[in-house]
């Protein structure tokens, strides 16, 4: 079981999106929650790029891939709690609250081999030269 709040979601949301990743017709995106020594990895990526995001965490043992558009229907300004769960029908539960009612979603667990991997050249990151101002 995972369990993070709504609005780190709305955070890695903004994060994957500024980097290029989305969820596009026809293709899907996974996103990986792995549990690390301290800390709780979470990555995603696309043809295009790759990202990791990294928060402290506690007692987080369960690896799980979701899919990308569970972004937009948990993510909330609010620091209420989600829970993902795994399920042993490779099922994955998400719960919340929303306005203090219960909801619970249920996704498809990819499996890891689905995951693509990003391209081992590193790309430019399209940044704008700094302006100076006098």
């Amino acid at each position: 079981m995972i369990t993070i709040t709504r609005s780190l979601i709305r955070t890695l949301r903004t994060v994957f999106r500024r980097a290029g990743i989305k969820v596009r017709s026809g293709s899907h995106c996974p996103v990986l929650f792995q549990p690390d020594a301290d800390d709780l990895l979470i990555q995603a990526c696309s043809a295009d790029a790759a990202v990791q995001y990294r928060v402290p965490a506690v007692a987080q043992s369960e690896r799980l891939v979701v899919p990308f558009d569970w972004l937009d229907a948990t993510e909330a300004r609010v620091t209420d709690l989600v829970t993902l769960e795994s399920r042993q029908d490779d099922k994955i539960v998400v719960q919340r609250a929303d306005h203090g009612i219960p909801q619970m979603l249920v996704y498809d667990q990819l499996k890891p081999a689905e995951l693509p991997r990003p391209s081992t050249k590193p790309s430019p990151c399209g940044r704008l030269p700094a302006k100076r101002t006098s």
